[in-house]
């Protein structure tokens, strides 16, 4: 484990959800969000196009620190990433290592969608359903369902 402190924790947190604590960009600033992305060397994205007003289109995208990150189609902006609670565990890890000597079987590989058309239109209506698989990288166990049928709120 990282630490006994609440702090500790707080900053583990904090650093997973993306703020650079580590000041991974030598600039001084501790309180921005990080820019970096994990490696993507064997994963594929997949696009989803939800239509007009249900949220465009978004890019899937797995890497290997294990964060499965969902990007605005348009613009290329950060909706939000989930990452397994299997490699929760991981995190610590990482957050302590910053260079990336942590072995990495985080995610990669394709992503595959699953949509279920119960309305026939383009997009995903109120009616369908968009599920995304996707598992685990090089030397991983694992594999995962997402349900992306809301674009800004998987389940």
């Amino acid at each position: 484990a990282l630490g006994t402190t609440d702090a500790d924790r707080t900053a583990l947190l904090e650093w997973a959800r993306g703020r650079d604590l580590l000041d991974d960009d030598d600039d001084g600033d501790t309180d921005e969000t990080r820019r970096g992305l994990g490696a993507t060397p064997s994963a594929s994205p997949a696009v989803l196009d939800y239509g007009p007003g249900r949220g465009g289109e978004v890019v899937f995208l797995p890497t290997r620190d294990g964060y499965l990150h969902a990007f605005a189609g348009e613009s290329g902006d950060e909706r939000w990433a989930f990452v397994p609670d299997r490699l929760l565990p991981s995190m610590a890890a990482r957050f302590r290592d910053p260079v990336g000597t942590v072995g990495d079987a985080g995610l990669g590989g394709s992503l595959t969608v699953h949509r279920v058309d119960r309305d026939g239109e383009p997009g995903i209506g109120p009616a369908d359903q968009a599920l995304l698989l996707f598992g685990m990288g090089r030397g991983g166990t694992a594999v995962f369902a997402l349900d992306v049928t809301d674009a800004d709120r998987p389940r």
